[in-house]
């Protein structure tokens, strides 16, 4: 299935619910300068796929509750959002389009836990999945992020214990 109809769902599905959760009206608080601040919480997807009409590159779209989930296409090749100031700096440090994907894995799994060690909003149980042309979608086992998690942990104490360990003076 392609995945412009699914986004279509999303979009609709999205709507209804955030309606449902919370109201079809904004939790207002005005400002000093007199704007009125919708107070509800944001929702957001991100959804990744492929058309077969397309050149069989994977499309990124963004749905966020704030723009009452109008679809955004990603033509950056990755999509970060949420609060993505850390996950943009760390991605453009590390990643590198010649990665494997068992690195970019564990880079994905990284980006989400640093920026959530700086940022309150982020953080939760994280689920991931893989979208292939050959295999199509496939979600990762809790235990196979957990153990992401814990190498990604081995890896950043080492860089710690580098800049941390005296060699000479």
């Amino acid at each position: 299935m392609d995945v412009d109809p699914i986004v279509n769902e999303i979009l609709e599905w999205g709507k209804s619910e955030y309606i449902k959760w919370f109201g079809n009206r904004p939790w207002t608080s005005t400002t000093q300068k007199g704007q009125i601040i919708d107070q509800r919480p944001g929702m957001m997807f991100i959804v990744s796929g492929y058309n077969e009409q397309t050149d069989k590159r994977s499309l990124i779209y963004l749905l966020n509750s704030a723009l009452d989930f109008a679809a955004r296409l990603c033509v950056a090749r990755h999509m970060l959002a949420g609060v993505p100031q850390y996950t943009i700096y760390l991605m453009h440090r590390l990643y590198n389009p010649q990665m494997k994907l068992v690195n970019v894995r564990a880079l994905a799994v990284y980006l989400i836990t640093e920026t959530a060690t700086q940022a309150p909003k982020v953080g939760g149980p994280l689920r991931m999945a893989e979208i292939s042309l050959e295999k199509g979608y496939q979600g990762l086992s809790e235990d196979l992020i957990q153990s992401i998690i814990k190498k990604n942990d081995e890896q950043k104490t080492r860089l710690c214990e580098f800049f941390f360990t005296r060699r000479g003076r």
